[in-house]
């Protein structure tokens, strides 16, 4: 549960120079940081079926014609069809990946192409692990104007935890064709803080590769390694109380639970600070 990284900050704020110790601001900041991070870890353990893997879910955003449904089916069944007929709504495929060496399942969600971005439901992305922003090499409009407009539409659903990196396809075309060069790609994807990756669906480049870097980048910032902790404390409190469809007021109360008991640590330093 990052007791590790609690451990670090109370002994910053025991430092003797005063210089050293974080502000009042700073370990708020990094508490609610911390809080939302066991928030999320908590719906993902909450997702699969207990001795499943826990699952990760990433959408695929992208403008008419990138090729982010090709990526999908290239990934998830190792197939390519040319002239496919485009996404409506949104379509969801699902997968195993090992990151490291642990066994997770990736749901991965494709939506409609750019002209459908503010038909997507603001829930999908607000629950998002990971997001996937396409554009097509070969048209620089895919990039300059579509990503700006997905970038706006994940920062309107303030979800501070999520992963995302900046996926340049049709990299298997000729370069004369290409209208967005990689020097160009990079430097986009550092002025707005993301990694940058070429792919081809056509030829499969660097598919599988995408797929396990967003779960890795997935893995770390949420820090995962302790996602075994969440969903036994999950399977044990459904084991005692049966959820219905109807029963919202058992579901809250079962999450308020383990909210309760994962926070315990923070609360008790936050009243610390505080006295």
């Amino acid at each position: 549960m990052g007791g590790h990284k609690l451990g670090g900050i109370v002994l910053r704020c025991i430092e003797d120079e005063s210089k050293a110790r974080p502000s009042a601001e700073e370990i708020a900041e990094w508490l609610q940081k911390e809080m939302s991070k066991v928030q999320r870890k908590m719906d993902i353990a909450l997702r699969g079926k207990p001795q499943q893997p826990p699952k990760l879910k990433i959408v695929a955003l992208g403008g008419s014609g990138t090729g982010k449904t090709s990526i999908i089916k290239r990934f998830v069944h190792n197939s390519y069809i040319e002239f496919d007929d485009p996404t409506i709504g949104q379509e969801i495929y699902t997968k195993g990946i090992t990151v490291h060496g642990k066994e997770h399942g990736l749901q991965i969600i494709d939506t409609a192409g750019q002209e459908k971005f503010n038909s997507i439901p603001p829930n999908l992305l607000r629950k998002a692990d990971g997001v996937l922003l396409v554009f097509d090499l070969m048209v620089q409009n895919t990039l300059v104007e579509g990503v700006p407009k997905m970038l706006q539409l994940l920062e309107n659903q303030n979800n501070d935890n999520l992963s995302i990196i900046l996926v340049g396809n049709k990299v298997d075309a000729e370069r004369s064709k290409h209208q967005v060069t990689r020097k160009q790609a990079k430097k986009y994807a550092r002025q707005i803080g993301v990694p940058y990756i070429e792919t081809s669906a056509k030829t499969g480049h660097n598919i599988e590769t995408l797929f396990e870097e967003i779960a890795g980048q997935i893995y770390n910032t949420l820090d995962l390694s302790d996602i075994e902790i969440f969903i036994s404390l999950g399977s044990e409190k459904s084991s005692r109380v049966r959820l219905t469809e109807n029963d919202d007021s058992r579901v809250k109360s079962f999450c308020v639970g383990i909210l309760d008991v994962l926070s315990w640590p923070f609360r008790r330093m936050w009243a610390y600070l505080r006295n």
